[in-house]
């Protein structure tokens, strides 16, 4: 939660393979998935699931279209501040009008 804005993230998947744990939020757009997008996913899985999970937990985004799982295995919240600021504006922008 950021400010009065509540951000919810659903990964629609959770699976166990090669004695890994994973969950997974699917990409379904045609296009390849960006770097930045791919990271600002996986950023805010970290802020808001993480403490609802193990650390044993892989949180994963699946690009369907290109059959490629990105994993995020470091707990990379790279993204986070830029996240937090864009919900921030956002919700004065709301505000406002």
């Amino acid at each position: 939660m950021t400010g009065d804005l509540d951000i919810k993230i659903n990964p629609e998947l959770g699976l166990s393979f090669d004695n890994k744990f994973y969950v997974i939020k699917l990409f379904l757009k045609a296009d390849k998935i960006s770097k930045d997008k791919l990271s600002q996913i996986l950023s805010l899985m970290e802020s808001q699931l993480r403490k609802e999970t193990g650390d044993e937990i892989i949180f994963a985004v699946l690009d369907v279209k290109n059959s490629k799982l990105y994993e995020n295995t470091k707990g990379d919240y790279t993204y986070l501040p830029l996240l937090e600021g864009e919900a921030k504006s956002f919700e004065s922008i709301w505000k406002a009008i």
